[in-house]
């Protein structure tokens, strides 16, 4: 078993990996990444509401409703 600091550190060096590579591959959907996550939700479950998608991702109205607008166009 690995010592907590060497999971940590593959952890930490993992995700930094991880978020690297999403935008090559958002970039080429036109999506930006809190797009993909709010996309992300609705094909776990389609038509929720904006409060819906709000509470999963914990992210207020003020904020998910221009992200969603900029994606329609």
């Amino acid at each position: 078993m690995l010592p907590i600091h060497q999971l940590s550190l593959s952890l930490y060096s993992s995700s930094r990996l991880l978020f690297q590579l999403i935008p090559t591959f958002l970039d080429k959907l036109n999506l930006t990444y809190p797009q993909f996550l709010a996309l992300s939700v609705l094909w776990e479950e389609d038509g929720l509401k904006v409060t819906e998608i709000g509470k999963r991702l914990i992210l207020d109205s003020g904020t998910l409703i221009p992200l969603l607008k900029n994606w329609r166009q």
